[in-house]
């Protein structure tokens, strides 16, 4: 690119050496015009792309009104489980009754299974084969439990 800038700033200067604005000079003023253009689109590729050189690209799709992200399985793909959490917003579910934030995930696309964990005893889960799907750990019961803990892996 800057050799190309230099080229037309040559012919510019040679142009304008030659005293008069002739039909060269005018063309060449219309090539160093597509020349910006072409270089200014450039810019804004390499600055739409820039992002992807983080750990991870955040899509802006948001399905549903809460903010939480509808299942994107070729992304949740290449994410740890961290990642995946804050791509997915999961801290949005913590501390809901579970009927609601199984009614938000619902909303939002995911399938889900509840998990009711006894306080002070281990949760134990596999991995699970479907990043279309949250479980959602509670605590408190089948009547007053609230979410503790989203796993999707």
């Amino acid at each position: 690119m800057r050799k190309l800038g230099a080229v037309v700033c040559l012919v510019l200067f040679a142009s304008a050496c030659a005293g008069s604005e002739s039909e060269e000079l005018a063309q060449t003023r219309a090539e160093l015009a597509q020349t910006r253009a072409e270089l200014d689109a450039l810019k804004g590729q390499v600055a739409g792309s820039a992002g992807l050189m983080g750990t991870h690209q955040t899509p802006t799709t948001v399905a549903s009104p809460s903010g939480l992200r509808s299942p994107d399985i070729e992304t949740l793909k290449g994410l740890t489980g961290a990642e995946r959490r804050e791509w997915i917003r999961t801290d949005l579910l913590i501390g809901l009754p579970w009927r609601d934030a199984e009614e938000m995930a619902h909303d939002a696309g995911w399938a889900t299974k509840v998990i009711f964990a006894v306080e002070g005893e281990p949760v134990i889960m596999t991995k699970d084969l479907s990043l279309s799907r949250l479980r959602l750990v509670v605590l408190g019961g089948e009547e007053a439990g609230t979410v503790v803990d989203v796993v999707n892996s």
